[in-house]
């Protein structure tokens, strides 16, 4: 009798408190992620959301929190953090020529993530990808076709600040990345599975509307990348994502 009862409060304090059995992600909303970040931290959580996919810009959202989540493989925060060393949180106004003024941390490594590419991460990215055309020929990424509905299980990543610096050791010089914006914070889905996924078609009409064709943002993405390769030093692009580097 004893033992039954013990089981059963296990069963409903794991179901108050929203704890899952070992090795299953923690299941949440978008809003909940956005909510209290901190708790979610380098987890594996589960949510079902809206997905949007846009030039340099993929993630989830959810218009009723005004939650808003990028999604990906690889960015610069996560990558860093899968080295050895220390880094520290800047902002704006830090003074960068004093590092020992910095609150440094241990690096601790992301928990690893193996994207599923099974047969719903292809129906998945199928319609992801499939963008308006324009009479031109050219692809509009700024106008999906389809509006997705998955369920995601991935690492929920949540940094402070946009802008860290890292080191390998306190006798080494500090390298300073930033995304451009060093006040906000960074909130990143590191997907590792989807499915249930479901999407309804939008009306090309939409995108249709007969006007001045104007350069798209991926001209002028390839427009800025060029003037940057003549005349910017210290600048890197890796993937789709433009952030700046230096040293202390």
């Amino acid at each position: 009798m004893r033992c039954s009862i013990i089981a059963l409060l296990t069963v409903l304090s794991s179901a108050l408190f929203g704890q899952t059995r070992a090795g299953e992600p923690i299941k949440a909303t978008l809003c909940e992620l956005v909510r209290d970040p901190a708790r979610f931290n380098n987890k594996f959580v589960e949510i079902r959301s809206e997905l949007v996919s846009r030039f340099q810009w993929e993630g989830f959202v959810d218009e009723t929190c005004s939650a808003k989540i990028q999604v990906g493989a690889h960015y610069f925060l996560g990558d860093l953090m899968m080295q050895p060393g220390q880094y520290a949180f800047t902002m704006i106004d830090d003074d960068h020529t004093h590092p020992e003024r910095l609150i440094w941390r241990p690096i601790e490594p992301r928990l690893p993530v193996h994207l599923k590419r099974d047969g719903n991460y292809r129906t998945f990215r199928k319609y992801s990808d499939t963008k308006f055309k324009w009479p031109d020929g050219g692809r509009c990424q700024d106008c999906p076709l389809y509006r997705i509905t998955v369920t995601a299980d991935g690492r929920f990543d949540y940094f402070a600040s946009q802008t860290v610096a890292v080191r390998a050791n306190p006798a080494e010089k500090a390298v300073g990345f930033t995304a451009g914006k060093p006040d906000l914070p960074l909130l990143w889905f590191v997907l590792q599975s989807v499915s249930d996924v479901s999407a309804t078609p939008i009306d090309p009409s939409v995108y249709a509307v007969k006007k001045r064709r104007d350069v798209t943002l991926e001209e002028a993405h390839e427009l800025v990348k060029a003037f940057l390769k003549d005349r910017a030093e210290g600048v890197s692009v890796r993937g789709n994502h433009l952030f700046d580097r230096w040293i202390w």
